[in-house]
């Protein structure tokens, strides 16, 4: 049999390897391109914060572009006066003294910009302007004290943001405002974008993959940082010191519970029972009762008959600590 694609013998058009490749690599290319982007744009939002002390950045509906007044935060910065007054809400005014690039530090990734962020000197806030987050493909929902950010094109919605007195503030994870100047490297990017869509698997099989399979994007997918989700994932909990000692003799230590009340009732209507377990001899009694005030009466029938069969005292009771076991009435009998 011959390909009518290729033109090779051995298989079919429908199953062309050249045929996939090229419709695999068209439509993988792109997709990972507007999926890394978003995951770009996403973290961005998500990490814009300083580390300064009262340098918070707000989604503000009616700023009409990004604008900081802390210089400091403007990693760089071309000042120039360009005759563009920012009017605010209390019908002050203030002029813009530049335009800048201010980089952010992921947590886990390579550091990324917002750009075309005017810096107004005197600004008591920093605002993220919601239009410019709207021209660029993204949807800005306030719901309930919240705010979610939804990219138009692939439909993914993450929470951004929170209500603080009036006020919406992006809710993000700790992470600080560089005073230099960043490169975003997409190879690292696509790497760290795969590591966590493989479930956060190793870099060394990303590697492998990229010889045995198709989809993954060509490059090297390097490891730019420690991945916080692997590293918590492998601790292990320091197990509790065993200090519990079993009894040494009948009736050192009896295990009592209550349970009910039960779906069906018994012919004489009961629909609780007690149960009493010795410590030492595993030995078990069972007390049914109509109404789960009845515990202090049955123990009283399981002390008296226990005692009387074994010839020695109970010395300990160890419950759960439910009402019946710690009422008045018990309390002043034991």
């Amino acid at each position: 049999m011959r390909c009518f694609h290729c033109h090779e013998l051995g298989h079919y058009a429908m199953n062309c390897p050249q045929k996939k490749s090229k419709k695999g690599s068209s439509k993988g290319s792109d997709g990972d391109t507007l999926a890394l982007q978003f995951e770009l744009n996403l973290s961005l939002i998500t990490c814009m914060v300083s580390s300064m002390v009262g340098c918070v950045w707000y989604l503000d509906s009616g700023a009409s572009v990004h604008m900081s007044g802390d210089k400091i935060l403007f990693s760089t910065l071309e000042e120039n006066y360009l005759q563009m007054p920012i009017e605010m809400g209390n019908a002050g005014k203030y002029c813009v003294s530049g335009e800048g690039i201010v980089v952010f530090q992921r947590e886990h990734g390579a550091p990324l910009n917002l750009s075309a962020v005017k810096y107004v000197p005197g600004l008591k806030k920093n605002l993220v302007s919601v239009s410019m987050l709207e021209d660029k493909g993204y949807d800005v929902v306030f719901s309930k004290g919240k705010v979610f950010l939804r990219h138009i094109d692939t439909e993914q919605t993450k929470r951004i943001g929170i209500q603080v007195k009036n006020l919406y503030k992006l809710e993000v994870d700790d992470c600080a405002a560089l005073n230099s100047k960043a490169e975003v490297v997409q190879s690292q990017d696509f790497g760290e974008l795969w590591h966590r869509r493989l479930g956060h698997l190793h870099h060394g099989a990303l590697k492998i993959m990229q010889q045995i399979s198709t989809g993954l994007p060509k490059g090297k997918l390097e490891q730019i940082d420690t991945c916080k989700g692997c590293t918590l994932g492998k601790y292990a909990k320091s197990s509790f010191q065993d200090q519990d000692r079993r009894a040494i003799a009948i009736l050192e230590r009896v295990h009592s519970n209550v349970c009910g009340p039960s779906s069906l009732a018994s012919t004489a209507k009961q629909r609780y029972y007690v149960i009493f377990i010795d410590d030492f001899s595993r030995r078990c009694w069972i007390y049914f009762m109509q109404k789960k005030d009845q515990t202090f009466l049955r123990f009283c029938e399981f002390k008296a008959s226990a005692e009387k069969e074994s010839g020695k005292k109970i010395k300990a009771l160890r419950s759960d600590n439910g009402g019946e076991y710690i009422s008045q009435q018990l309390k002043y009998f034991c």
